[in-house]
């Protein structure tokens, strides 16, 4: 599209020359005649863009039967686009090593001690955490974990997803 405007342009600047260089040679009548204007236009695409402040987060040492109480762990989303967007999200299971626990036991929440039972669940499917990113600002989500009862000890971790939908 912006393309098109600037040969736009360009025709209207030949055509206003041509006029100027016809100008002396018509009768002085006819000199204040003035070529029909061209429009020009242009289209700014909407855009929203993401940008994280920390690509880790850490819930320390969690008993099996034990979570993380709260959403305790915080994820700031800057949208450096033109127009607002939502925060999507999405993720997979933990692993250590041979063991696994389910990507249920992680939830997000968009404020700060929101009780674990109480977060949203998150799925290996992208959802809408309905948490809004006005242009040029920021939004945290929060994320809490929790471990199942007779899971394996070990060091795990979990791959999630935060995406900006606009």
């Amino acid at each position: 599209m912006l393309g098109a405007a600037v040969v736009a342009i360009v025709v209207a600047a030949v055509a206003m020359s041509v006029l100027f260089l016809f100008q002396s040679a018509v009768p002085l009548a006819y000199a204040n005649q003035i070529a029909p204007n061209v429009i020009a236009t242009a289209t700014v695409p909407s855009s929203c863009a993401i940008s994280l402040n920390v690509f880790s987060a850490n819930f320390g040492d969690l008993n099996p039967g034990v979570n993380s109480i709260t959403t305790s762990q915080n994820v700031l989303d800057t949208n450096g686009g033109n127009v607002g967007t939502y925060i999507w999200v999405y993720g997979g299971n933990w692993i250590s090593g041979g063991n696994s626990f389910g990507v249920k036991n992680t939830t997000y929440s968009s404020s700060s001690a929101t009780n674990y039972a109480s977060g949203t669940q998150l799925t290996t499917a992208s959802a809408n955490t309905n948490i809004a990113v006005a242009s040029a600002t920021s939004s945290n989500i929060w994320f809490g974990t929790g471990v199942p009862v007779g899971q394996a000890a070990g060091t795990y971790s979990q791959n999630v997803v935060i995406t900006n939908v606009c």
